[in-house]
């Protein structure tokens, strides 16, 4: 399933042959060479190779981007200054997990999955950047 799909992107390396067009481009390439692959699959079963053939090195570098580059950034950053604060570390568990469940499924083609991780950055995310900046949530009386 990798082979096909690093096949398909090497078609259309910069963008890729069209998001949501994994299904289509794998039955023509079972029909046009049988020899890489002979059984079709729904998905690459990699986020990271299905979004490499389908939207090219430009969609994958700004998911890489968006979804762990710059969240982990954010973390090691708020973590570095301040140690005792345990949001950062749990953002790094969240991003690192879903980093790694990505090389065997593509989480981001079920909207359920894909919805609870972006919740739960987006928390994190803003819990991290508004302490980092010294404004504390205010309990309610």
């Amino acid at each position: 399933m990798w082979e096909s799909a690093i096949h398909m992107w090497r078609e259309n390396p910069i963008f890729g042959s069209g998001l949501g067009d994994y299904g289509f481009d794998l039955h023509r390439l079972m029909i046009e060479n049988p020899v890489i692959i002979s059984t079709h699959f729904g998905e690459a079963h990699s986020l990271y190779m299905e979004i490499l053939a389908t939207t090219g090195a430009l969609g994958f570098s700004g998911l890489i981007f968006a979804a762990f580059a710059y969240p982990v950034w954010v973390f090691l950053r708020a973590y570095r200054s301040d140690p005792s604060s345990s949001m950062p570390i749990q953002g790094l568990v969240l991003v690192a997990s879903f980093g790694v469940f990505g090389l065997s499924q593509n989480w981001l083609s079920r909207s359920s999955l894909s919805s609870v991780y972006f919740f739960l950055l987006a928390f994190f995310l803003a819990h991290t950047l508004l302490s980092m900046r010294g404004i504390q949530a205010k309990p309610s009386n």
